[in-house]
């Protein structure tokens, strides 16, 4: 895992001297408008289980001949929200071909106006599939979620707030759907200017879910917390 640890800090150096996308508006999805269970999801998702016997895709084989990554945008349950939440997934270089592996999952939280879009705004994917596909950094997966009002900006910390929709909304449903390593161990978490609080706050009280923390200019200043919830 220290290989898996050690492409932070390069991921770190991108956002820093990346620029921020322009902010779009995301909306939520009420539960109650999603499709009942058993019906088609409502975004592709790559499932935990292995693939019917057969070939590849042509163009899935082809990318992953390549060294080239997936990208999934999906939503999860939101646990605290009440809504279906977007939340983009990369999936690294024959994720689908190689179905007995599991691989750690990197976190990674967006700034304040932004979405879900931040990371990759800042060229995330191009540089992943450096990382992986040239063989440099070992397999992960990399998640970004949308976290969604009013819990990013107006809450601190514990039950009902953004902590919990991250810990009981985004965790369970990643590991549930995707070949992770559920372990803190083979989890890292950034984020970014209030994303970066955010993963300060989730990661310091949480050592025992989260194994590598990471945070990119974290908006400390801007912060006005209990107590209890201050990094």
């Amino acid at each position: 895992m220290k290989s898996f640890v050690g492409a932070l800090m390069p991921l770190l150096l991108l956002a820093a001297c990346g620029t921020a996308p322009a902010h779009r508006r995301v909306e939520l999805i009420p539960k109650a408008t999603q499709p009942a269970a058993g019906r088609t999801p409502l975004a592709p998702a790559e499932p935990t289980s292995a693939p019917t016997q057969g070939a590849p895709a042509p163009t899935r084989k082809l990318a992953c001949e390549r060294g080239e990554g997936t990208l999934v945008a999906t939503h999860y349950p939101g646990a605290v929200v009440g809504m279906e939440v977007p939340v983009q997934v990369y999936l690294p270089p024959c994720y689908a071909e190689e179905v007995s592996k599991r691989y750690p999952v990197l976190y990674l939280l967006h700034g304040y106006p932004q979405d879900e879009q931040h990371w990759l705004g800042l060229g995330l994917k191009e540089h992943l599939d450096r990382g992986i596909g040239g063989g440099g950094w070992p397999p992960f997966v990399a998640v970004m979620p949308f976290q969604p009002e009013p819990l990013f900006t107006q809450s601190d910390g514990g039950p009902g707030s953004y902590e919990e929709e991250f810990l009981e909304g985004v965790i369970p449903f990643i590991d549930a759907t995707y070949r992770t390593v559920p372990e803190a161990r083979a989890r890292a978490l950034a984020g970014i200017s209030r994303g970066g609080v955010w993963a300060l706050e989730i990661g310091l009280r949480h050592a025992d879910r989260i194994g590598t923390l990471a945070a990119l200019s974290p908006a400390l200043a801007y912060n006005n917390p209990r107590p209890a919830y201050d990094p």
